[in-house]
């Protein structure tokens, strides 16, 4: 298991965790990229192509390259830049520059019927305070002892609950030509594709650790247990939750998608 163990001088340790979705069948790649380095946490989730018939799905995948490309201009930004540089201009200035490396990536590349994107969650540790940025739909968990909190807007809520609900028929091209990055539909949702309108869908936190110790980042493929308050996710376990979900996916039949879990424990001096 991938996992990173902080020093205790640090004040914290950390557990991260990425597996691929069970779609055998569609041979279908990791497009999930987690980043834990130093003081600097980043879960990326690519956005899967739309399927063309006939057309093998590509290993790495488009979007699994991007959140590579998203991720590395992030994490740099970061090393450039002095610890003395107030945070929240520190990781306004990342995330910009994350989707600018998008941009240069779609712009030398080529993919039939897909534009590579990805949801993009990171944070970056300043003393106590754990300060983020989040665009797409990877959640962040804040919790205190049995108690927890999602921490971010999902963006995607509202799109899939017309799904569920029938005023909006699923449609991946229509998802991803007119409702992504549009900030004025009324179901729009925002991923790091490159585009200037993605922008308008950056969010931004602080969560202070000395009343929420513990913090989870994840994709997507896991939000179910939390919807659930799962036992799973209080044991803070990467691969406990991980495993609860891959088990909740073959009971119920669920739709197999990537896994990934960054734990963070911090403690107080």
């Amino acid at each position: 298991m991938p996992t990173t163990e902080i020093p205790l001088r640090t004040a914290y340790e950390v557990e991260s965790l990425s597996i691929r979705n069970a779609l055998a069948n569609l041979n279908k790649p990791n497009e999930d990229v987690i980043l834990v380095e130093r003081d600097v946490f980043i879960v990326a989730d690519g956005v899967s192509r739309t399927s063309v018939l006939g057309t093998p799905y590509p290993d790495p995948s488009p979007s699994r390259m991007l959140s590579e490309v998203c991720t590395k201009a992030f994490y740099d930004t970061i090393k450039e830049c002095g610890q003395n540089d107030p945070a929240e201009s520190l990781i306004t200035t990342a995330i910009h520059r994350a989707n600018d490396a998008a941009a240069q990536f779609n712009a030398a590349h080529f993919f039939l019927n897909d534009v590579p994107a990805c949801s993009f969650l990171a944070g970056i540790l300043r003393d106590s305070k754990l300060h983020i940025v989040s665009i797409g739909d990877c959640p962040c968990y804040a919790f205190n002892e049995r108690t927890f909190k999602l921490v971010n807007e999902l963006q995607t809520k509202k799109l899939y609950s017309a799904i569920r609900e029938g005023t909006f028929e699923r449609n991946e091209l229509v998802m991803r030509q007119e409702i992504r990055n549009n900030p004025t539909h009324p179901l729009r949702w925002g991923v790091l594709d490159g585009s200037k309108s993605a922008s308008n869908f950056f969010q931004y936190y602080t969560i202070e650790l000395r009343e929420t110790p513990i913090v989870h980042f994840c994709s997507d493929g896991v939000q179910a247990l939390y919807d659930r308050k799962d036992e799973a996710i209080f044991s803070h376990k990467p691969e406990t939750i991980i495993n609860r979900m891959s088990a909740l996916e073959a009971e119920s039949k669920l739709t197999s998608d990537d896994k990934s879990v960054v734990c963070f424990k911090f403690r107080s001096h």
